[in-house]
């Protein structure tokens, strides 16, 4: 019971005398700030009104950052759409040159329209001079015909010695032109030679693909066909 009072009165002078200490510091503190307040100058008080006008401040600079931005991703979109630009005319360009070299093709050739069907039937045109042409080459440079334009002679149908033979003729007539003084500075005799080629060893292909078990390797009923008039649509 005795050292319950004593207890009791030890804790309610104590906090009386830390509380006074307490206030004893905090005056301190205020002495120093005023003393260094008076030789830094006047210590600045902050208001309602300052406060806002440091937001609103604040608030038009955040602004000015935002149209910056605004700024710098319009001038990237920009020199997108001019780099997008440069690549699309390059192709306008590229379409527009096409189309004229098809238009002079056809005229050259007294074509009105064309579709997949005449494709298909000058497939075996292009791909019977192509190799030849390539093992012409191959012919001039090391006297024969390499392993590759051989398997795409096969590929026509054509057997590749009979082709090296053509080949070789037609070089001693050319040898031979040359030696009397008959040069020729274009190509026309060798295309004059692919000509006469294909006009002679022209169908076997089709040869080929029934020796290979396949009787019909033009199925015209599953190619795209356009009517005359769609055709001049899609032309002109």
């Amino acid at each position: 019971m005795y050292w319950g009072k004593f207890t009791f009165i030890l804790r309610a002078t104590s906090g009386i005398f830390w509380n006074e200490k307490r206030l004893y510091e905090e005056k301190q503190r205020l002495v120093q700030y005023r003393r260094c307040g008076s030789r830094i100058g006047n210590v600045p008080r902050y208001t309602d009104e300052g406060i806002r006008g440091g937001e609103n401040q604040s608030q038009k600079e955040e602004d000015d950052l935002k149209k910056e931005i605004i700024r710098v991703e319009i001038e990237e979109i920009e020199h997108k759409i001019n780099s997008a630009m440069y690549y699309f005319e390059g192709a306008v360009k590229k379409i527009q040159h096409n189309y004229d070299c098809i238009q002079q093709i056809m005229d050259s050739n007294n074509y009105k329209t064309f579709d997949e069907i005449d494709f298909e039937k000058e497939e075996e045109e292009y791909h019977i001079k192509t190799a030849m042409n390539q093992s012409v080459r191959c012919v001039r440079q090391t006297g024969r015909i390499d392993a590759g334009n051989q398997e795409y002679l096969e590929q026509c149908g054509i057997n590749p010695g009979i082709a090296q033979a053509n080949i070789a003729g037609y070089l001693i007539i050319e040898g031979k032109q040359m030696q009397d003084g008959d040069y020729d500075k274009t190509t026309g005799r060798l295309y004059d030679f692919l000509e006469r080629f294909y006009q002679e060893f022209k169908g076997l292909s089709k040869k080929r693909l029934e020796k290979l078990g396949v009787k019909n390797g033009f199925m015209e009923d599953v190619m795209y066909k356009t009517s005359d008039e769609d055709k001049k649509t899609l032309l002109y």
